[in-house]
């Protein structure tokens, strides 16, 4: 009887603790009128940051013309996509690294058809010698790339562009497709030009952003907010295009995904004050879940 009343006395102090701790970092992050203000600040630093290249003049972007109403989309340029150094096992044992990710796509392909059958499926591809026919059979459009992909991990712009749909669900080779992507389709394309998800974010994750002091917690914390670019969805407009050609001259180097966070809608960047509250509950779902 003794010793409940004290362990409820620690957990209350541990919360506090991480209160206490996590408001004082937060009081050190910038303050921003709005989440306008924050993004134009970001934008800038990002050009700073990565030098973004400039168009030629002779040389526009634009979408190729579509020539269905909807449909799945793969990326499946190999020249210029990374070898990742802990997966040279993984492509030893597949035969190749092209192998292992025709494995993949085979993978992430099947289950597409088995859910929803009536999605046709493009796959954009600079080694299209190198699919096999009986995939080839899947495969409603296959594409030589024919937009010069300008960094490693930016095999992904070139391919949206370069979608056969009017309407399109850009899938990772690594993703599996459980259900229906009906639902998907409709946030995306009815709405909205483009849809993708919460980047996961564990209670390690957390915990390491709040208690690292040698990091900037605004950028730590920014996980909260990122979206991940394994799934997009998105239709043709002129405000996409303008996104996919602002990413295609400024993504030299590194992941893709920091690229889509940062020249994203406005509506990605919250105000200060609506980091405070969202920050807070997260962390105490964190805690007490």
């Amino acid at each position: 009887m003794v010793m409940k009343p004290l362990w409820y006395l620690i957990v209350v102090a541990v919360v506090l603790f991480y209160i206490l701790l996590l408001s004082a970092r937060i009081a050190t992050m910038p303050s921003f009128s709005s989440g306008a203000e924050e993004l134009s600040l970001l934008d800038s630093e990002l050009n700073a940051s990565f030098s973004p290249g400039s168009p030629p003049a002779s040389e526009t972007m634009r979408f190729s013309p579509s020539v269905a109403h909807k449909g799945i989309l793969y990326s499946f340029i190999m020249k210029s996509s990374p070898e990742i150094p802990h997966y040279k096992r993984r492509y030893a044992k597949a035969g190749g690294r092209v192998q292992w990710y025709l494995k993949e796509l085979e993978r992430s392909i099947n289950s597409a058809k088995e859910h929803n059958p009536q999605l046709p499926i493009a796959v954009v591809t600079d080694v299209a010698a190198s699919i096999p026919q009986s995939l080839k059979d899947k495969i409603a459009f296959l594409i030589e790339n024919q937009i010069p992909v300008r960094s490693f991990w930016g095999e992904k712009v070139p391919t949206m562009l370069q979608s056969p749909f009017n309407k399109t669900l850009l899938v990772d080779l690594d993703t599996e497709i459980c259900d229906s992507l009906a639902y998907a389709f409709s946030i995306c394309c009815s709405k909205f030009d483009m849809a993708m998800v919460r980047e996961p974010f564990s209670k390690k994750d957390f915990k390491k952003a709040v208690l690292d002091t040698e990091k900037d917690l605004s950028q730590s914390i920014s996980k909260l907010y990122e979206f991940n670019s394994g799934v997009i969805g998105y239709r043709k407009s002129s405000e996409m295009l303008d996104l996919l050609t602002r990413i295609y001259w400024s993504h030299t180097s590194g992941g893709d995904q920091h690229f889509y966070n940062l020249f994203g809608s406005k509506g990605y960047v919250c105000s200060r004050s609506s980091q405070r509250l969202t920050i807070l509950a997260k962390w105490l779902l964190l805690v007490f879940v």
